[in-house]
């Protein structure tokens, strides 16, 4: 049990990073997926060994997104792909693919309930455009 302010914190994340007084605030990325035991500690004068406590956390592996046929519109350009749960996209596209192909970002999605993902580029200016989508 702890009792009193805390004199310092530490968070580590399972992974080899420890973050000592971070402030308010706490965020982690980890580089693979896997379970990681994340563990809190606070020290204080009465607790110099610090009390610690500690959840385990689920790292899901990304998929890259599959996109599905696109269909030419009245008002532009649609495409869909299946998103994936708690996920971050990145929709780039390009006007060629001669390289160094210079993607561009267009849009940036965060899926937090997976499902099905509808992009539509209502640009309609004449000209090829190349799509992909990135997943972090």
């Amino acid at each position: 049990m702890f009792s009193g302010q805390a004199s310092s914190v530490t968070w580590a994340f399972g992974d080899g990073q420890v973050l000592s007084n971070p402030g308010v605030t706490v965020a982690h990325e980890w580089t693979n997926a896997g379970t990681y035991t994340v563990t809190f500690t606070a020290f204080n004068n009465d607790n110099p060994a610090g009390v610690a406590n500690n959840i385990s956390i689920f790292v899901q592996p990304l998929n890259p997104p599959q996109l599905q046929a696109g269909v030419l519109l009245t008002n532009g350009f649609e495409f869909q792909f299946a998103g994936q749960t708690n996920a971050n996209y990145t929709i780039q596209y390009a006007t060629n693919l001669v390289p160094p192909v210079a993607w561009q970002t267009w849009q940036t999605i965060y899926s937090s309930s997976g499902g099905l993902q509808q992009i539509t580029d209502t640009n309609t200016v004449p000209g090829t455009k190349f799509y992909r989508v990135t997943v972090q």
